[in-house]
């Protein structure tokens, strides 16, 4: 396959955005800023509308403290 000027640039491009993004990710999640599995809603668990269907720890001890 015979790869001309263009799709040279589209796939690096393609390829810069995507390594951006990797980088980006890996940043903040390395620095704590991002937390890769858990709840997005943090302590909130009373207002949160996942609340029934909920497997985490937190989830559970709030809806056993609850009744």
């Amino acid at each position: 396959m015979k790869t001309n000027r263009r799709d040279f640039f589209r796939l690096a491009g393609q390829l810069a955005m995507l390594s951006g993004l990797a980088g980006g990710s890996a940043y903040l999640l390395s620095r704590g800023q991002v937390v890769a599995s858990g709840c997005e809603a943090g302590s909130m668990c009373r207002d949160c509308k996942k609340l029934s269907k909920c497997n985490l720890d937190q989830a559970t001890k709030y809806r056993n403290n609850e009744r």
